[in-house]
């Protein structure tokens, strides 16, 4: 079990690059992730009609901390941020995900099926791709495009595709209707404009991606890298596709659940008349 601990420390350590410390608190790589689970937690205790979906949310968040800090550190020793700092910094970002999350619910402005909607959690589902890709890889550069913990211009190039990726897509839902060319010219897309950027920052501007010195091309002499990177740049718009149409499923299905639960909340149904 150790070992599998190890392991998970070693492949989670840029996690803990620090971006922001004071006395009080503590804003690390590893607060996106805990944000990022307050956001999606509130929404999925949404869908489960739980009645009591903060006290839940509670008791979930109460429950990790007690086995990743208590437990794990206590134990095993393995993981380098335990201090009392790092779990409340930690809960305060669980909450502000999930205090999100609610307004994303209730806000006025996020009308589902608005391009305002779809565009938000377009980008939600890019920056989620883009983050734990680019961290988990560790992208590293022959030239100075290299930052701590995570690659700031991979992450930015991969978000910035991501955007043009999906606003592409709902362009074209509009311009053509059958669905499978549409697919084929949004693949045709991605695939040309992917070989092209490849072509230009590796024999043009001869930017290396070093961080494997055995990595091969996955065709045309391009895309150097092991085969877990060339499927994920293969896959790439299947996958973050599909999460966005799970997201997007999700978010409608939790808004609907909680106005209906607000619908027929105590306050309401105190107001209800039944004329005789």
């Amino acid at each position: 079990m150790r070992e599998g601990i190890l392991l998970l420390q070693k492949h989670t350590e840029w996690l803990y690059t620090k971006i922001i410390e004071s006395d009080l608190f503590l804003f690390d790589l590893g607060s996106f992730v805990f944000f990022w689970i307050g956001f999606i937690l509130f929404l999925v205790l949404t869908i489960a009609k739980s009645k009591q979906k903060w006290l839940w949310f509670s008791l979930i968040v109460l429950l990790f901390g007690i086995i990743r800090y208590l437990i794990l550190d206590s134990l095993f020793n393995v993981f380098n941020q335990d201090s009392i700092k790092a779990y409340v910094s930690n809960i305060v970002v669980c909450y502000s995900g999930a205090a999100i999350s609610f307004y994303f619910l209730t806000g006025n402005r996020f009308v589902p099926g608005s391009v305002f909607y779809k565009r938000l959690l377009a980008l939600f589902s890019t920056l989620t791709f883009s983050f734990l890709w680019v961290g988990f890889y560790q992208y590293h550069y022959n030239v100075n495009l290299n930052t701590q913990g995570l690659n700031i211009w991979a992450f930015s190039l991969w978000t910035l595709g991501g955007i043009i990726f999906f606003e592409g897509s709902r362009r074209l839902e509009i311009r053509i209707d059958n669905p499978y060319f549409r697919i084929l010219t949004i693949l045709s897309i991605y695939y040309l404009v992917l070989f092209l950027i490849e072509y230009l920052a590796y024999y043009i501007l001869h930017i290396r991606e070093d961080s494997l010195s055995n990595g091969k091309p996955l065709a045309f002499g391009l895309i150097h890298g092991t085969l877990v990177l060339h499927i994920y740049y293969v896959s790439y718009p299947l996958t973050v596709y599909l999460f966005y149409r799970l997201l997007t499923f999700v978010s409608k299905k939790a808004r609907l659940e909680l106005n209906k639960s607000r619908m027929y909340s105590p306050q309401n149904t105190s107001n209800v008349h039944v004329e005789t």
